[in-house]
């Protein structure tokens, strides 16, 4: 019997990154943007092999080895992730993280996200930066896990996100596409200044319809792999009993899918169900969330539902939050305070159900 809230991952292998350390005229050290990659890892064997392929010297550093390779384009695949979960208005002091916020709640605290409002009529620039972890694998290089990207660029949040979504349609079919991840150079005006800046950006060497033609004889499969938005952390949560998968610092510049109406082992160790109207039943409902509310009469959510979360590791109550304010965007909840019982029942089911979709390829 496999252990049901087991937080599987996969190693974080190591990090890309846009910027490095350099020092000004006066001596003291400052960021610099960079135009080619720079991986950091502890794994030599990975850095050595990059060093080869992309250029490079490897040299030792603080936390292992640094390789600012001479290439801004990288060959990647991209795993399955819940990339919008992952972004945060952030802001660090050398103590760490001091906010993390989504706009409205600052999550340190569960307090009122002032990241906006505190220069609301002032001509202060915004202290917060966007930040947004990325997660690929590098097929080309040894090991098995994953190498990071964290970027606090807007045009980044943006952008990434919308091309990560076009891609999760081809990573739950079971596999993943060939990408490229390159340093893009941008220039932008305003004001009578030009700002020069960089921004990453994932782009698909194939256009849509060869990559689906092509899905039958597509790369390895992997397992998904999600990560925790509070941390950054990868993880994976309940083992299946069948196919048991496992599945930043840049200083510069799932709605619910049904379970399929077929006899197999479920990802908890239950077996899905053959009747055509049992299938009809959330994987939130199956997980022992019961039966979803009809209606929201503004029950709040009940301590039963919230202590599902402790056999449910991978869905936290942040992302109940986060997912209920994409559910209801008429009448977000200001805290987790303030979720219904409906709510939590709606946002439950989508995360178990998109994450099961993911993880059996449908």
């Amino acid at each position: 019997m496999p252990v049901r809230d087991l937080q599987r991952r996969h190693r974080e292998i190591g990090r890309l990154r846009m910027g490095a350390k350099g020092k000004s005229k006066d001596g003291k050290e400052i960021p610099v943007k960079l135009k080619t990659w720079r991986l950091t890892s502890s794994n030599l064997e990975a850095i050595s092999e990059a060093s080869r392929l992309w250029g490079g010297k490897v040299e030792e550093w603080e936390q292992g080895y640094e390789l600012i390779t001479e290439t801004a384009e990288l060959p990647v695949l991209v795993p399955a992730q819940d990339l919008e979960a992952s972004q945060w208005y952030t802001l660090y002091s050398g103590g760490g993280i001091l906010r993390r916020c989504d706009g409205t709640t600052e999550f340190e605290s569960d307090g009122p996200c002032i990241c906006l409002t505190e220069i609301e009529g002032t001509d202060k620039e915004r202290q917060c930066s966007v930040t947004t972890h990325l997660l690929v694998v590098l097929p080309q290089l040894p090991d098995i896990g994953v190498w990071r990207l964290t970027t606090h660029g807007w045009n980044a949040a943006s952008e990434l996100a919308n091309t990560v979504d076009v891609l999760q349609q081809f990573v739950a079919r079971g596999k993943m596409p060939e990408a490229v991840i390159a340093i893009e150079s941008r220039t932008s005006k305003r004001e009578g200044t030009t700002r020069n800046f960089i921004v990453p950006v994932l782009r698909i060497p194939r256009s849509l319809q060869e990559l689906g033609a092509g899905m039958g004889q597509g790369p390895a499969e992997l397992p998904g792999q999600p990560f925790d938005p509070e941390t950054g952390e990868i993880i994976e949560g309940t083992p299946a009993l069948s196919a048991r998968t496992e599945q930043g610092d840049e200083t510069a510049g799932d709605e619910p899918a049904l379970t399929p109406a077929v006899a197999s082992s479920d990802e908890d160790g239950s077996v899905a169900p053959s009747d055509p109207e049992a299938s009809t039943a959330t994987r939130g409902e199956r997980l022992g969330e019961g039966p979803s509310p009809a209606v929201d009469d503004g029950t709040p959510a009940t301590p039963e539902q919230w202590k599902l979360l402790e056999r449910h590791k991978t869905v936290t109550p942040t992302k109940i939050l986060t997912r209920v304010r994409h559910l209801f965007p008429d009448n977000p909840p200001k805290s987790k305070s303030e979720i219904t019982k409906f709510q939590f029942a709606k946002a439950f089911a989508a995360l178990a159900d998109a994450k099961a979709g993911v993880q059996r390829g449908s």
